[in-house]
């Protein structure tokens, strides 16, 4: 235990005790993992979305918005909730291996109710795209067993994090990634390139990923046989119900544009909200850094000083990130729009706004990051309701049925969302916030 402790104190990340120089390789030697991945990522999706036809990719688009809607919702809740709870014990194996285990249940009750409730949505949309019974339910069938398989990762993969191991689970990525690369890839020399044998070979990655790779090295995090203390499920509980509102919204917000566009019966523009979506792996690797170091790093802070000089050198590094890469979408929009292929060229008018959109979530990002590291959730609940009220007025004056509409329907209700998110950062730094 004594070395497991040594191990977390040792390695401070952004804002810790490291002198520049040594900071430096560590977040260089980060983005460079995370370059790698993102190249990985970006090959696989290029073959994806230019080997399929568009009524195909319509449908991949469709069948990944129920495992986004379910991931996001399980992201808040079970690992926002180890990295808010488990930030207090990442150096205690049998206290920590005790929040593990309440994150487990809480994934099983997430699982529990909320995929009968979002698979028959789902099915309607498919069947609305024009997808068979027998297809639609094997897309589902494929998708709900990826979900299981990304829950599962969220929750082996938060300890490192809290423990400021950054590099191991991006060891794991980019051999998961690699080798669903070379799934696909095979998939598409074959002639094979439908759909549910694509989601497949994700299906095969993650779970050779997690089962031989990362699950056995997060054990080390936490004691054997450790279980849930009746405090620490009232503590999951407590912190899922008073996000529940967020969490929802969180879960809506994700997939609308799909929803929306898709419940139209607009085929094609979901197939080109699903390609136009591919360059937000542009933004990945300033987003990698503000959530798997920024965010984890406040987590673990318990001075207030320090936590407010982290919390502004994130927002800092997020302004300068979102600068350098609208611009380049500003410069090569028609060369990015080229990659995607010449039945997607008419979206290029619409990249531009993506990517301010994408700019801003980044800056958002870091901003109020803090508030689900640090717990800082009360009033909350109004959060959501501030954007879909937003996001109501919307409506009638743009046209939901495009892909334009939907980025400037999520423009607005995200930009309202900001506002009130500044007044709970206020109330959290102000220690008035804590649920």
């Amino acid at each position: 235990m004594a070395l497991e402790r040594k191990t977390v104190e040792t390695e401070p990340g952004p804002g810790g005790t490291w002198v520049n120089g040594r900071r430096l390789g560590l977040i260089s030697r980060f983005v460079g993992l995370q370059f790698l991945i993102q190249l990985v990522s970006v090959l696989t999706g290029l073959l994806v979305v230019r080997g399929m036809d568009k009524t195909h990719y319509a449908w991949y688009t469709i069948v990944f918005g129920l495992q986004g809607s379910v991931s996001a919702l399980s992201q808040f809740a079970v690992a926002g909730g180890i990295v808010a709870i488990g930030g207090e014990s990442i150096g205690d194996r049998r206290a920590f291996g005790a929040v593990i285990a309440a994150a487990r249940s809480q994934r099983l009750l997430i699982l529990a109710m909320v995929l009968p409730i979002l698979v028959p949505p789902y099915w309607f949309l498919l069947s609305r795209a024009g997808c068979a019974p027998g297809t639609a339910a094997a897309l589902i069938t494929v998708i709900v067993l990826n979900l299981g398989l990304l829950l599962e990762e969220q929750i082996s993969a938060a300890p490192f994090a809290l423990a400021r191991r950054y590099h191991f689970p991006q060891v794991y990525e980019l051999g998961t990634f690699g080798l669903r690369l070379l799934l696909v890839l095979s998939l598409s020399c074959w002639g094979v390139f439908h759909p549910v044998p694509v989601i497949a070979a994700s299906v095969v990655s993650l779970a050779v990923g997690i089962f031989g790779f990362l699950r056995p090295a997060a054990k080390g995090f936490s004691a054997r046989g450790s279980k849930a203390t009746p405090d620490l499920r009232k503590r999951f509980l407590r912190y899922c119900w008073n996000g529940v509102p967020t969490m929802v919204n969180t879960m809506v917000q994700s997939q609308i544009g799909v929803i929306v566009i898709a419940s139209f019966g607009h085929i094609e523009a979901a197939a080109d909200l699903g390609a136009i979506t591919k360059m937000a792996v542009l933004f990945g690797i300033p987003t990698a850094i503000v959530e798997k170091m920024f965010v984890a790093r406040m987590a673990v802070e318990a001075d207030r000083a320090r936590l407010r000089t982290i919390w502004l050198q994130g927002i800092g590094f997020a302004l300068l990130a979102a600068v350098v890469l609208v611009g380049t979408v500003a410069l090569f929009g028609e060369e990015l729009v080229w990659i995607l292929g010449g039945q997607y060229a008419d979206i290029s008018e619409d990249l531009l706004l993506y990517g301010l959109y994408l700019a801003y979530l980044l800056v958002a990002s870091a901003a109020f990051g803090v508030l689900q590291a640090k717990g800082w959730l009360k009033h909350s609940w109004l959060v959501p309701v501030t954007i879909l009220g937003a996001q109501l007025c919307a409506f009638p004056w743009i046209d939901a049925g495009t892909v334009r509409g939907v980025i400037l329907l999520k423009f607005a209700g995200d930009l309202a969302g900001g506002v009130y998110s500044t007044a709970l950062l206020v109330r959290g730094f102000g220690g008035r916030g804590r649920i």
